[in-house]
């Protein structure tokens, strides 16, 4: 019964941030608020790491990593509302 408990597949990371986002899409509005008063918008690596344990996925990327993906991400979000 040990193939029961294999985690999933990872996706690529860009598609997992987008699944994230999708989801969490607080995490957005959270970062053109914090654009709109000139703060800056730190990426939510262990509110991540912890969302892809809970679906099952790996987590073998590093925090690095993630952040930037992430930040990257939500700029490309906060950049189709008009701000930049």
């Amino acid at each position: 019964m040990a193939f029961l408990l294999r985690k999933k597949e990872n996706p690529p990371l860009e598609e997992l941030v987008n699944q994230f986002l999708d989801e969490n899409s607080g995490e957005v509005d959270l970062a053109w608020h914090l654009e709109m008063e000139k703060m800056p918008y730190i990426p939510p690596v262990v509110k991540f790491m912890d969302w892809m344990a809970e679906k099952g996925y790996n987590s073998n990327y590093d925090r690095k990593t993630i952040e930037a993906e992430l930040l990257k991400a939500v700029e490309a979000r906060v950049s189709k509302r008009g701000v930049k």
